[in-house]
């Protein structure tokens, strides 16, 4: 699944099916840094505070790294799906992440 956006807070789900595995979500913030966080049955799995050099898990522009790459265990449970959240506070930011499927 590939997402775009602008500033904002800007929630998806995103399904991931039944099949447990290492999901792989690349995170593309651009001039303006940016945070995204992923949780699965409310818990929060995996977010940008795990990128190198984030600030306060805020990556891109100035800080840390211009892409951001996050693995992570899903292992299902009960729902087939994360919420994934980015937060985008600032003007002039655009965002893009993909994440795979479990494999």
């Amino acid at each position: 699944m590939v997402n775009s956006g602008n500033q904002g807070v800007d929630t998806k789900i995103v399904e991931l099916g039944e099949e447990s595995g290492v999901v792989t979500l690349e995170f593309y913030p651009q001039d303006q840094p940016d945070k995204i966080e992923v949780y699965y049955e409310g818990r929060k799995i995996a977010t940008s505070f795990d990128c190198s050099n984030n600030r306060n898990g805020y990556v891109g522009g100035d800080v840390g790294s211009p892409t951001c790459f996050l693995r992570f265990n899903f292992r299902f449970h009960r729902d087939s799906f994360v919420k994934v959240i980015v937060t985008a506070p600032d003007s002039g930011t655009s965002w893009q992440y993909n994440i795979s499927c479990p494999h």
